[in-house]
């Protein structure tokens, strides 16, 4: 299953602003896959962390490949070395770890998480996309307004600026 937008959405958001077009033309069209399980989502990204999309594809595929099921469970069964062998940092796998045993031991409370809204969540491809170092709520506040009613497509092109899609921006 596939995040669902169009021609309309993508239009209104190069509309609504001139460097989030530019960026729109540049990637194109996204075919996004919809996780539904937010524990496997949250190990995607965690893999994709300052590294190429390519990457990240790579890695996932060899994780789905070699764990039975990639939950929280089979992960700390695997351990940080089988983890780390699938071409990741040792730091990054002890992160997958953690995370892991931080949701057997309801440490974090995935359903909770799962009913933030985007105020909650400051995305980082916003700070590349305007050059910003850091941002507040209420300029998050401001970003968001102005993409909504469709700031889960926006997201989609923020998380790519986010994950290294465009090498250099240019104004």
């Amino acid at each position: 299953m596939y995040f669902k937008y169009d021609e309309k959405e993508i239009n209104y958001l190069k509309s609504r602003d001139k460097k989030l077009a530019k960026v729109i033309e540049k990637v194109g069209f996204i075919k996004r896959k919809v996780d539904k399980d937010l524990f496997s989502s949250v190990v995607h990204h965690i893999i994709g962390q300052q590294i190429s999309s390519k990457a990240q594809k790579t890695i996932w595929d060899r994780m789905e490949n070699n764990l039975k099921k990639v939950n929280a469970e089979y992960i700390i069964k695997a351990g940080v070395d089988k983890i780390q062998s699938l071409s990741m940092t040792k730091r990054k796998a002890e992160y997958i770890i953690e995370f892991s045993e931080n949701v057997i031991n309801k440490k974090i409370n995935l359903s909770k998480i799962k009913k933030m809204s985007d105020e909650d969540a400051i995305k980082k491809g916003l700070m590349i996309l305007y050059k910003k170092n850091s941002m507040d709520k209420a300029l998050f506040e401001k970003y968001r307004k102005k993409f909504s009613p469709y700031c889960s497509i926006a997201s989609l092109y923020l998380w790519a600026i986010a994950g290294g899609v465009l090498i250099k921006m240019n104004d």
